[in-house]
């Protein structure tokens, strides 16, 4: 669907080969969660997003599309749609430097700017202007190892920003926070229920009145109209964004009125995280919109790397989905 109209395009690949098909694409992350893999080991299977691009984006001609909205069914709920393969990119690979191999390829998020929404309404939706605020909400120490501590996420990248950290992050004054602000950081343990989204809930600090567990049903009644959200935490949408997880959090904020929700398929890096983030905060900034911002960030996540290693890998930088038309 686009300005011009409805047109039908046929894939020329059938249900069960779909399946197998995405089921190879999320082999590193089943490897990963059953300790098979790690960082010195990871592979991604290039062969697989490659096709994937051929049989599921190429035959949509989106040669002259910038902004691409997917309302995914089934199976399409977990493709890892940022990092299917377009071309191969010539270019010399430093043997030293782990990971390097990945940067021979281009990579779908590298034409367009990509956006997941459940349902017609998530785009058509127009909340009013809400509030101007900026929140960053870190979770007490001590953390799994799945979400930066916000200070490392270049706090200083915007202005005017309401810090709560440690125990003062507890559900009553974030819930506080959340009612004044636009642009919404939180980073925290996630846990998703698959069996009831949501008893979806993020890790907080603890009080005597209350456990520390932000359920994603105890946010009805939040009113953050117009508001752009972060969770940076481990599958805060879901092993790898499926629709039990969309369902959870991300639905629940905006439920409460927010324009768009950026959250993360897989477990994903420290480090690499707060470069993304600090790259994502730099083009909010600057007025760059949130879905145009977190691909500005994942490319410069993906050209970056530390010591040896080199972040060309999708795993550091292609986990972090824009849910939401804009």
């Amino acid at each position: 669907v686009d300005r011009s109209g409805l047109r039908r395009v046929d894939l020329a690949i059938g249900r069960e080969d779909l399946r197998a098909l995405v089921r190879e694409l999320d082999a590193p992350r089943r490897a990963m969660q059953a300790g098979r893999a790690d960082l010195s080991n990871l592979r991604f299977p290039v062969a697989a997003a490659a096709r994937a691009y051929e049989v599921l984006v190429d035959p949509l001609q989106l040669q002259d599309t910038t902004h691409v909205i997917l309302l995914p069914d089934d199976v399409l709920w977990h493709v890892p749609w940022p990092c299917l393969v377009r071309a191969r990119v010539r270019r010399p690979v430093d043997p030293a430097v782990l990971y390097d191999q990945y940067a021979r390829h281009r990579y779908w998020l590298e034409d367009v700017a990509i956006s997941v929404v459940p349902s017609p309404q998530w785009i058509s939706s127009q909340p009013g202007p809400g509030g101007a605020g900026r929140v960053r909400i870190s979770a007490p120490a001590p953390l799994p190892n799945d979400a930066p501590p916000v200070g490392r996420v270049r706090a200083s990248a915007l202005d005017g920003v309401t810090a709560l950290q440690g125990d003062a992050a507890s559900e009553p004054m974030v819930l506080a926070a959340l009612a004044n602000s636009r642009h919404i950081h939180i980073a925290a343990h996630a846990e998703l229920d698959t069996r009831w989204p949501a008893g979806s809930r993020l890790a907080l600090g603890a009080t005597d009145e209350d456990d520390g567990w932000l359920h994603a049903f105890e946010l009805t009644g939040l009113q953050i109209p117009g508001a752009h959200v972060v969770l940076s935490a481990c599958e805060s949408s879901g092993p790898l964004g499926g629709l039990a997880g969309v369902r959870g959090l991300p639905r629940a904020f905006f439920g409460a009125g927010a324009r768009s929700v950026v959250a993360s398929r897989w477990s994903v890096d420290d480090e690499a995280t707060t470069l993304l983030f600090a790259h994502y905060d730099a083009a909010l900034e600057r007025g760059v919109p949130p879905v145009e911002a977190l691909r500005e960030a994942q490319i410069a996540c993906k050209n970056a790397g530390r010591a040896g290693l080199s972040y060309a890998h999708p795993w550091f930088w292609a986990g972090f989905t824009h849910y939401g038309a804009n």
